[in-house]
């Protein structure tokens, strides 16, 4: 099962695909592989995507439904 929360935090940001990327010092193809498929994102891009959407990892994995940990 994948979520889409990578997606919705770009899209809360009001950021398109190629701009996100940008951002993130990722190819537009690699970030949609990862909006598609969030298990595949590696660590470091994890920890570089949490800090930037500031939410957390676990959020962006989709292994919990808040955007921030407690």
């Amino acid at each position: 099962m994948s979520t889409n929360n990578l997606a919705s935090e770009r899209k809360r940001m009001n950021l398109t695909q190629k701009e996100a990327a940008a951002k993130l010092d990722v190819s537009v193809r690699t970030l949609g592989k990862y909006e598609a498929d969030p298990l595949i994102m590696p660590g470091d891009f994890i920890v570089r995507a949490s800090k930037f959407f500031g939410c957390s990892a676990s959020y962006l994995l989709g292994m919990t439904p808040e955007r921030s940990v407690a």
